[in-house]
């Protein structure tokens, strides 16, 4: 392994997409990953995958349907996965009868996923053949699952396991969007394996971890309000199935991306750019604040994951779509003010040196300077329109010239 690979791999530890597609295709040009495993990356929705293929990516399927018929160009292993993914995330929702059935089902295909011999095989019929005594939701998705080591219509079981984990979610109305809570079971799936990270297929080898069928934590609760600034107002609708942000401005509505938020995860701060390509969003997790940032543009899309590096309290999209910025707090500490200079090859956030010791909340006056606001109770009292005028200066705005 040469310096080169060892910076990619260094950089992509630290979470960012751009050095994670780097790395991927960098193992592609060596050989190391096939072109086809980063396609099926790719086809799930993996943001490292797609930005590593650029133009060549695969379109993103419509819907989770979509999504498991294309599945079909990789084979049976893509779609048997598919479908225990799918299977795996409404296990808590398995009624207290039929759980016996279910841990050797999901056990029994997992061993023939390691080793589709005729004894595994032959199990899995003795499954099928004797299934609980209930026909919808989650055992109805295990069971979809067993049914495909001897089908040979593996796509249309692998949908009824996808649309039975979905209706079972939908059942449950604990979370926004449950086809989108099932795509991401369908990622986090087929991408570790599809890239060679590792098999998430192993967790339900035996013996498979009674936890699976314990609830997982409620998701927080979404206000439909998520922000009000000068660049208008932002919300989160359901479109077409999916939970998209929106930006109301001047009377239109755009959507600006896909949102699906996951359990543990609090909204702390959104912000995008007047044409609304660059959308920059804060979450608080359980194992730290993370700053996301997306960012449509000629037919790419591109994203970037980055740690919070403390609490954060307010993120700000340059109007031109060229910068983003972001506040962090950390107890006994002053605030950090950091930026994200979008123009450049290689985007790495710099942190900005700042005279105040508490910054609440950020504004880009222009696409050359960063207005840190001090004084949050008279940023709140100015009307929203004069917000991005001279006024700004009388509010205890320090504007702080970019490098």
């Amino acid at each position: 392994m040469d310096d080169r690979v060892r910076g990619f791999e260094r950089a992509a530890g630290h979470g960012g997409v751009e050095a994670q597609a780097r790395l991927l295709w960098e193992r592609v040009r060596r050989g190391e990953l096939e072109r086809e495993r980063l396609r099926l990356a790719a086809h799930v929705g993996d943001p490292a995958a797609r930005m590593a293929l650029a133009a060549d990516a695969p379109p993103l399927p419509a819907d989770l349907r979509a999504c498991v018929r294309g599945l079909e160009a990789w084979g049976m292993d893509a779609l048997v996965r598919a479908a225990l993914a799918a299977a795996g995330r409404v296990l808590h929702l398995v009624p207290e009868p039929a759980v016996g059935w279910s841990r050797g089902a999901v056990e029994a295909i997992a061993a023939w996923l390691a080793c589709p011999c005729d004894p595994h095989r032959v199990e899995l019929q003795r499954l099928a053949s004797a299934p609980p005594p209930f026909a919808v939701n989650a055992p109805a998705a295990v069971l979809a699952a067993v049914n495909m080591a001897e089908s040979t219509s593996r796509t249309a079981f692998a949908r009824h396991a996808v649309a039975a984990a979905e209706g079972a979610l939908d059942a449950e109305a604990r979370v926004d969007d449950p086809a989108g809570e099932v795509a991401l079971a369908l990622r986090d799936g087929l991408v570790p394996w599809a890239l060679g990270a590792r098999d998430p297929a192993a967790r339900f080898a035996a013996p498979v971890a009674p936890a699976l069928w314990n609830p997982p934590p409620a998701p927080p609760p979404l206000p439909r309000l998520l922000e009000r600034t000068w660049q208008g107002d932002f919300s989160l609708d359901r479109i077409d199935g999916v939970r998209w942000l929106v930006l109301e401005q001047e009377g239109k509505r755009y959507r600006v991306a896909p949102f699906t938020p996951r359990a543990g995860e609090r909204a702390r701060a959104f912000a995008c750019s007047l044409d609304a390509r660059v959308v920059a969003w804060a979450r608080g997790t359980p194992d730290g604040d993370r700053v996301e940032v997306r960012r449509f543009a000629d037919g790419v899309f591109q994203e970037w994951s980055l740690a919070g590096l403390g609490e954060v309290v307010d993120v700000a999209v340059s109007p031109r779509s060229q910068r983003v910025a972001w506040v962090a707090t950390t107890e006994g500490a002053p605030d950090a003010v950091w930026h994200l200079d979008l123009r450049t090859a290689s985007v790495d956030p710099a942190r900005l040196e700042v005279e105040h010791e508490v910054v609440r909340s950020m504004h880009f006056a222009s696409d050359a300077a960063i207005g840190f606001v001090t004084d949050i109770e008279a940023w709140t009292a100015c009307p929203r329109e004069e917000r991005k005028g001279a006024l700004l200066e009388r509010l205890g705005v320090r504007l702080a010239p970019v490098p």
